[in-house]
């Protein structure tokens, strides 16, 4: 069976060094552990915003700092119900892109 070629990876180090590798970066376990526990925490999120109840302590304040839209935050703030295109807009846009930008 034929293998399909690896693309090479390009990573961009805290220090501002680039390094280009072949193959499977492997994570480590803290590094998993992190995204393991910011997906979780966006999971929670989303659960308690489609039953319409995120309105108290951590998950509030992490709420807000995934919401990158000032109407948004502010009906969260205020315990307000979000509109269908709003509440698509937590879900499936900021809350997935918080997810995926987790490393």
């Amino acid at each position: 069976m034929p293998t399909t070629p690896e693309r090479p990876r390009v990573v961009l180090h805290e220090d501002g060094t680039i390094e280009v590798t072949r193959g499977r970066m492997e994570a480590s376990p803290e590094q998993r552990a992190a995204r393991k526990a910011v997906g979780a925490r966006c999971g929670h999120i989303k659960r308690k915003l489609l039953q319409g109840d995120v309105s108290k302590g951590e998950l509030l304040e992490l709420a807000l700092e995934v919401a990158r839209d000032e109407d948004i935050a502010a009906k969260l703030k205020a315990g307000q119900k979000l509109n269908d295109y709003e509440m698509h807009l937590m879900v499936d846009v900021f809350l997935l892109h918080a997810r995926l930008g987790a490393n």
